[in-house]
């Protein structure tokens, strides 16, 4: 009885890894994609954020960040949102 209640335990807290170790792979993905698109819209200088934006473990942040990517007129507008994003998590 007790050895099957450690075996379920094992399991859940396996598969609680497993979980985790796919949202930290899905929000690294996307803060790649983000880096991706500031480099091809604004140069070289939008690489120095890649490691900012891995940074932020919240995927909703992370997905609002990709879409201002696109639509901000300047890098530095998407830095001023990127720190506040950084403060905020």
């Amino acid at each position: 009885m007790e050895e099957m209640a450690i075996e379920e335990g094992a399991r859940k807290g396996i598969q609680q890894g497993i979980q985790q170790g796919i949202q930290q792979g899905i929000q690294q993905g996307i803060a790649e994609t983000i880096a991706r698109i500031l480099q091809a819209r604004f140069g070289e200088a939008a690489q120095r954020l890649e490691t900012q934006l891995k940074q932020i473990d919240s995927t909703q942040t992370l997905q609002e960040l990709s879409v201002l990517a696109v639509k901000v007129a300047t890098l530095e507008e998407f830095v001023q949102a990127l720190e506040s994003a950084i403060t905020n998590s």
